[in-house]
């Protein structure tokens, strides 16, 4: 596990993975402001914060073939673009108010 670098950030914030530019990600387990996300090209995971629709902080939490299974989330949840899932929450965090 390391903090991201301010790119990859960046990456994720314009819904992209950094590692291999695809956009569609597999929602894993989460808590609080944070929710984890596995980048369904090339399995690299990222626990992200994400308050209003905007990347507060991330980590790099590892890779699909060396983590814990997250099986019983896919069930049920389908991957999402990440762009979506940010605006998802953005306007969540609005109606809340």
């Amino acid at each position: 596990m390391r903090d991201l670098t301010k790119r990859e950030e960046y990456q994720l914030q314009l819904g992209r993975c950094p590692a291999c530019g695809c956009g569609l990600f597999q929602p894993g387990p989460r808590g609080g402001l944070s929710q984890n996300f596995e980048c369904t090209d090339c399995g690299r995971r990222f626990n992200l914060a994400i308050a209003a629709g905007i990347l507060l902080v991330g980590q790099f939490i590892g890779d699909a073939d060396t983590g814990t299974d997250w099986t019983r989330f896919y069930a049920a949840h389908r991957p999402h673009m990440l762009r979506e899932i940010l605006q998802e929450m953005a306007d969540d965090s609005q109606t809340h108010q």
